[in-house]
């Protein structure tokens, strides 16, 4: 792990002094393009911080997050300092040389980095963002109740719709209703009048059952009487029993004493 560091602080180290050089090179041109103490203010702290940032990659042998961390705030620094042209690249530079040696180490993950330049807004142009920011949530808002009162009429249309075909399905049901209840009570009357036809059947069948039993028993009886007639002759008198008959019977056959 020593030796590795080493020899990562070696490659750094000429890294770092090629950076350096870009940045003597670069540097004079800024200078002399500064016109005033608030740039030139600007470019020393750069210097300084670019300066503090190559001593520290030089002096670790292992890279760590803080060196990430520190990238970052490098290029947050080239953003604020965008007007210096030269001391935003010269931050870039070695804000990209610190995550290019942390991500070697595997202590940081990829990460997309800000833009270099950002414009800085005037009042005005704050103003006017504010106002289409407004503007755009008075226009979502806007959206929503109209969708809101959407979902409403729609919902009350078809809870109306609902009823409308409750109403005609009530209705249907009592027409068929009402055709169906003519049609059971033809089929009552029917019924009714078979039920009279097979009394009337009935009736007519026990008439004739009783008439067939009356017709026999007179019939029985004119045979029976016929026979008293028969017995009356041969004996003389009426015989109304069976056993009289036998003793009637037997005079007959028997001869006289």
């Amino acid at each position: 792990m020593k030796g590795r560091g080493c020899r990562r602080s070696d490659k750094e180290e000429g890294d770092s002094e090629e950076i350096s050089g870009d940045e003597t090179e670069e540097a004079q041109p800024g200078k002399a393009s500064g016109g005033g103490h608030k740039v030139a203010a600007k470019e020393d702290s750069v210097e300084r911080q670019f300066e503090a940032t190559r001593l520290t990659l030089e002096g670790r042998g292992a890279f760590m997050r803080e060196e990430y961390l520190l990238a970052i705030s490098l290029l947050t620094k080239a953003i604020e300092l965008e007007p210096l042209d030269m001391e935003a690249r010269t931050l870039r530079s070695s804000a990209y040389l610190a995550l290019a040696n942390a991500k070697e180490s595997g202590e940081a993950r990829p990460r997309r980095l800000p833009p270099l330049k950002r414009k800085k807004e005037t009042d005005e142009e704050k103003e006017m963002r504010k106002m289409e920011r407004e503007a755009e949530k008075e226009t979502r808002r806007k959206e929503r109740e109209e969708e809101k009162e959407k979902k409403r009429r729609d919902k009350e249309e078809e809870k109306e719709k609902r009823r409308k075909e409750k109403e005609e399905e009530k209705e249907k049901k009592r027409r068929d209703k009402g055709g169906k209840g003519s049609i059971e009570e033809g089929k009552a009357k029917v019924e009714a009048n078979n039920e009279k036809v097979e009394e009337i059947k009935e009736e007519k069948v026990e008439e004739s059952k009783e008439e067939k039993v009356e017709e026999s028993k007179e019939e029985r009886l004119e045979e029976s009487k016929d026979q008293q007639a028969i017995w009356k002759g041969v004996s003389g008198k009426v015989v109304d029993d069976s056993s009289k008959k036998v003793s009637a019977w037997d005079n007959f056959t028997s001869p006289k004493k």
